[in-house]
């Protein structure tokens, strides 16, 4: 959630984003190691995660060029087919954005937002430093690298003749001339194509009997062109379809939309809640970026509805509800770019979840954990756990002293700490190890971060036991010091992070209450990474919290924040991603002799029939 967001305790944030930015290759699963002469895209300042803004204006398509030339092409190539010069020196292929094939399946929103926020596992930045406008310009031009070059004069034609009779400007029927842009904008070619084939009910009639293919896919192109600017021209409406060669034009005037309200209304209710408790108050919480800019409170009436007026209407802003009954708190949906109804109002409901005690639904999607040997005679080991609650329930604590976790540490740990909160808090010390208290809200994922402590003399047996299933884990330690060996994890390759070598081992799923056996072996070198503290008393930060917290805050971010948009399509594109990115860096460890064939093919093999298997799932 919007409100649950990491806040980053440790050294400076801009350095921590130059470094997620520079240092992508701590993908969740195994990313694909840069190459040495490596050179990621300049980022000229701190990317947002962002939300989409619809275009209030036709995207300019010249605009749009310009600043593709000028950002763009180095790896995607001119015609956008992923040829740049640039490309050659990426881990990873660069999208065809410029085929066919790739742009039906997609639509502008998915661009947009990546265009904003970035790909940080594929090596791509943000580009928060252009405006929304500059923004669909740029993915304006994108869609029109592969439409056909004479769709201008053909769809104008197929247009006329099949759908301006209803779609007309100022048309009787009231349906849409597709001057406003944002209409087509979250809908991709294939939909579009599919829609004016099959028909809209008793709305729209289907073309399949009378337009081919072809046809359909080129006048697909010509109305989303309709809402760009272009110097398209069209000819006026005629009862009949001159040759080619003799068609009079005249240029198309495009309306601009109204702007948004500068001020709208929340209105909403309670949803689930039958007694409505005295002196109940809703917060709204207002981000933008990832900083809070203001908090309102109001009370909830007596049949459980609640209102905000004169909220303030800017782009990019992020709005969220939250409400404490019986020490819970109980959240809305998150509100990005309101739709405002014609009275000036936005309907925000918040949904009373149920608690339950059960945590056995709880799994991680994710644990990394990270060997810091930067003071000697010391070990300190830091986990991190992403921590999914899949139920419409609440998950609580079953009293005071039942946490919702029990976390297990190895014998012998010391100086235990937390990224966010300390023991006797949310955290209580149990007899082995430590259980989190706060609760975890229904459908959503959290982070667990802690740090401790082991002595270290060259050699080091340690079990690591699993609080509770984990689909996938990866190892970290500084390289050519220390060896990681177990016959649970595997070789995945090393890194360098801000000049500093880092060597990674993964795991797949493991099950409630595995114990993960290790050994570390070998004299340790001093990090140049120097620690540092953070503003939490008395936390000490080596660079194993640095690149925990760069994980959580980078990629684990971006990962949620991916999550909230449409849950099972990115779910199943990012396990694809993951699936390919294991096996490319598979493939670099055993091409380099770090792991045996054997296990080589068992594990490849595993992971070709995973990735097989997603697809035709797909």
């Amino acid at each position: 959630m919007v409100v649950e967001m990491i806040k980053l305790k440790v050294i400076g944030f801009s350095f921590l984003l130059g470094i997620i930015l520079t240092a992508c290759s701590f993908s969740l699963a195994a990313d694909v190691t840069p190459p040495p002469n490596y050179q990621p895209p300049a980022v000229e300042q701190t990317p947002v995660i962002q939300k989409t803004v619809m275009p209030m204006f036709p995207p300019d398509l010249a605009n749009g060029k310009a600043i593709y030339t000028d950002k763009c092409t180095d790896c995607h190539g001119d015609n956008g087919m992923g040829n740049g010069p640039q490309a050659g020196q990426l881990p990873n292929a660069v999208a065809p954005i410029g085929s066919i094939d790739l742009a039906q399946q997609s639509n502008p929103v998915k661009w947009f937002n990546i265009i904003t926020n970035g790909n940080i596992e594929k090596f791509m930045p943000g580009f928060a430093s252009l405006n929304d406008r500059e923004r669909w310009d740029v993915t304006a031009y994108l869609f029109s690298l592969s439409m056909p070059k004479n769709v201008e004069v053909e769809g104008s034609i197929l247009f006329e003749e099949n759908c301006v009779t209803c779609h007309s400007s100022g048309n009787e029927k009231g349906a849409s001339d597709f001057k406003d842009a944002a209409l087509l904008v979250p809908y991709s070619q294939v939909y579009l194509e599919e829609m004016i084939s099959q028909g809209v009910g008793e709305v729209m009639p289907g073309f399949s009997d009378t337009l081919n293919q072809n046809e359909i896919q080129t006048l697909v192109h010509y109305i989303r062109l309709l809402g760009f600017q272009t110097d398209l021209l069209l000819k006026v409406a005629s009862t009949q379809v001159p040759d080619v060669e003799e068609t009079p034009v005249t240029t198309v005037t495009v309306e601009m939309p109204e702007e948004s309200p500068v001020e709208y209304t929340i209105k909403g209710n309670l949803l689930n809640l039958e007694k409505i408790p005295d002196n109940l108050v809703v917060v709204l919480s207002a981000y933008d970026g990832m900083e809070l800019s203001f908090e309102q409170e109001t009370e909830v009436q007596s049949d459980g509805y609640f209102q905000f007026e004169q909220i303030e209407n800017v782009a990019g802003r992020v709005i969220q509800l939250s409400v404490i009954i019986d020490g819970l708190r109980h959240v809305s949906d998150v509100l990005h770019d309101p739709v405002i109804n014609d009275v000036g109002e936005v309907e925000l409901p918040i949904e009373i979840r149920s608690v339950s005690s059960d945590s056995s639904v709880l799994f991680s999607e994710r644990m990394h954990v990270f060997f810091d040997f930067s003071v000697d005679g010391v070990v300190q080991i830091v986990q991190l756990f992403v921590v999914n609650n899949p139920t419409d329930k609440i998950i609580v604590p079953t009293s005071s002293d039942q946490p919702v976790m029990n976390y297990t540490l190895p014998n012998g740990f010391l100086n235990l700490q937390f990224e966010d909160g300390v023991l006797g808090e949310r955290y209580i010390q149990t007899s082995t190890g430590f259980g989190d208290l706060s609760p975890i809200e229904a459908n959503t994922t959290v982070q667990v971060i802690f740090a401790y402590e082991l002595p270290y003399q060259r050699n080091l047996d340690l079990t690591l036991t699993l609080p509770m299933a984990v689909e996938a884990s990866i190892f970290m330690l500084p390289a050519n010091s220390v060896k990681l060996k177990s016959d649970q994890v595997i070789f995945a390759g090393d890194r360098t992070v801000q000049g500093m070598q880092i060597q990674t081992y993964s795991a797949n799923r493991l099950e409630n209450g595995t114990e993960i056996k290790l050994n570390l072996n070998g004299r340790t070198q001093s990090s140049n990474v120097v620690a540092t503290t953070s503003n939490t008393p008395g936390l000490v930060i080596g660079v194993g919290f640095l690149l925990i917290v760069i994980i959580a805050g980078g990629v684990w971010y971006f990962r949620k924040y991916k999550r909230s948009q449409t849950e099972t399509e990115m779910l199943e594109e990012e396990d694809q991603d993951t699936i390919l990115d294991s096996i490319i860096v598979l493939d670099d460890a055993f091409k380099s002799g770090d792991i045996p064939e054997e296990a080589y093919l068992a594990r490849r093999t595993e992971l070709v029939s995973k990735l097989k298997k997603n697809q035709g799932a797909v």
